[in-house]
Order: structure tokens, then C-alpha cells, then sequence
């Protein structure tokens, strides 16, 4: 997963050099939001990586896990304020 997310982060930075280089501005301010979009998912994939280190030969520790991250709420379906 951690892998995954460091691999579109590339793939986005590399957009974001070609529309700067093009001078592409709107391109490149449309991007932006998936810059910090994507330091977002790398954070979460990199704790949830580090957490499943922490647990990996408990069996509880691992359930412990899987049900906290099975109460998390998509990030399609929360609630708004």
C-alpha cells in the first residue's frame, strides 16, 4: 500500500513539473489538490504500515487493528458539519 501511494506520488509530481514547464497554470493549480491529497494517503498508509509492524505476531493486536480501521468512515461518506 505504502509503496503504491509513493508511486502515485511520483506519477503526480511528474504532472505537476510538465504543466509548470508548459506554464500551464491552471493545470497546475488543479494539481495542487492532488498534491495534498496524496501527502495525505502517503501519512496514513505509512502509519497504518508502521502500526501493522507494531502487531504483526499478535493475533490480538492485529484484531485490535482490523476493527479500528473498520469503524473509520470512507472518506466518500462522511458526515458534513
Amino acid at each position: 500500500m505504502l509503496a503504491h501511494e509513493v508511486y502515485i506520488t511520483d506519477r503526480i509530481n511528474t504532472l505537476v513539473d510538465v504543466s509548470t514547464q508548459e506554464k500551464d497554470h491552471a493545470t497546475t493549480v488543479m494539481l495542487h489538490w492532488y498534491v495534498e491529497e496524496q501527502v495525505e494517503e502517503v501519512a496514513t498508509a505509512d502509519t497504518l504500515a508502521n502500526q501493522v509492524k507494531m502487531v504483526e505476531d499478535s493475533n490480538h493486536g492485529l484484531l485490535m487493528l482490523d476493527r479500528e480501521l473498520a469503524a473509520r468512515q470512507s472518506p466518500g461518506t462522511a458526515t458534513p458539519e
